[in-house]
């Protein structure tokens, strides 16, 4: 619109002007057309690089929204986790205060337990003192038989014992652990003693 009324007055100005007024005008025209050709492309040139720019922007401002996203994601979770925390931590010291009181009143009772043990220690303790009561003692009846020797047979030990009085071999007997003469039994047999056992009491016999 502004070209065809430029173009229109110039009609006009080269139809009033001399020849050589024409040439000058027709020269500062192609000159001035020139210029604006080259305006226009560098006009064209700079849109095109703003758009780009415009575009990368865009990428760039999408790139920064997807990040801040994630971090806020991230920061969210953190800070849940961490309220989490704070409140395991809040049961964790609820338990040990718990604990603790425990603990303070099991030592409290147990100190009031020491002292009264302390003091009942403390205390003179009397006691009854009982006479003592004579136990009878009675001596043993002593066997009828005498011990003649010990005697050592495929291992096994035997007493020899006799009536008191016997004169003869026939009238010696040999006994081992567990057998008896005269109501008395074997108990044990040393190398020089045996001991005999019987209603009346224990009694021990060394060798004739």
């Amino acid at each position: 619109m502004i070209r065809r009324a430029m173009l229109a007055c110039l009609v006009l100005m080269l139809g009033a002007c001399s020849d050589s007024a024409k040439d000058m005008l027709l020269s500062q025209l192609a000159e001035n057309q020139k210029r604006l050709d080259e305006m226009e492309i560098q006009l064209l040139d700079a849109r095109d690089g703003v758009d780009q720019r415009l575009v990368v922007a865009d990428n760039s401002l999408r790139k920064l929204a997807v990040e801040y996203r994630g971090q806020h994601n991230d920061i969210v979770e953190q800070v849940t986790a961490l309220q989490v925390l704070v409140a395991d931590l809040g049961a964790l010291q609820d338990m040990q205060d718990a604990v603790l009181r425990g603990l303070k009143e099991d030592v409290e009772r147990l100190t009031i337990q020491f002292n009264k043990i302390q003091a009942a220690q403390s205390r003179p303790v009397r006691r009854s003192v009982q006479p003592a009561t004579s136990v009878p003692t009675t001596k043993p009846v002593a066997p009828s038989f005498d011990v003649t020797g010990i005697e050592l047979r495929g291992g096994r030990h035997f007493v020899a014992v006799a009536s008191q009085g016997a004169q003869t071999l026939n009238q010696v007997r040999l006994l081992e652990v567990g057998e008896s003469f005269a109501g008395w039994r074997v108990s044990r047999v040393g190398d020089r003693s045996a001991e005999f056992i019987s209603g009346s009491g224990v009694v021990e016999l060394a060798v004739q």
